[in-house]
């Protein structure tokens, strides 16, 4: 059940994609990919302890449509209905990876590919959430956005 949400939630991002080009599509997931990458080259290390460390949300973060919040410790569903409000906003959020984390609700959001007060600009967002599932649960050192 909880695939198919995530399956759901996948196909609306990518459906809010279709009224731009596609060749601004390419080079938007391109930067998206390069920020990803970036962080993960520069800091491999670091995303290894923040999937493991237990991540706190800030629900009453100042929320601009512009710039990419701070998402790290919220569930998914508290990311989407952030996102839903944020009338304008000018990214959209998927989720990438999952690793097993028992001791925190399904779906907490652990890492994200662009840092927080990034300007948003057409940027996709993905992140890593946590799951109790070890089935479909990513290794901590495969961890990917």
């Amino acid at each position: 059940m909880k695939k198919l949400a995530y399956s759901l939630l996948l196909g609306v991002c990518l459906l809010s994609l279709v009224g731009c080009s596609n060749s601004d599509k390419k080079n938007e997931t391109r930067k998206s990919e390069n920020t990803a990458k970036s962080i993960l080259k520069d800091s491999k290390t670091d995303l290894k302890k923040q999937l493991a460390a237990t991540p706190k949300a800030d629900l009453n973060q100042k929320i601009d449509p512009k710039i990419v919040p701070n998402f790290v410790g919220m569930t998914m569903d508290q990311a989407n209905t952030l996102k839903d409000s944020m009338k304008d906003a000018s990214f959209v959020i998927s989720m990438s990876d999952s690793v097993y984390r028992a001791d925190l609700p399904e779906g907490t959001i652990l890492a994200q590919s662009v840092e927080p007060g990034t300007e948003g600009g057409g940027k996709w967002v993905t992140y890593i959430a946590s799951t109790q599932n070890q089935n479909i649960a990513t290794d901590v050192d495969k961890a990917k956005f």
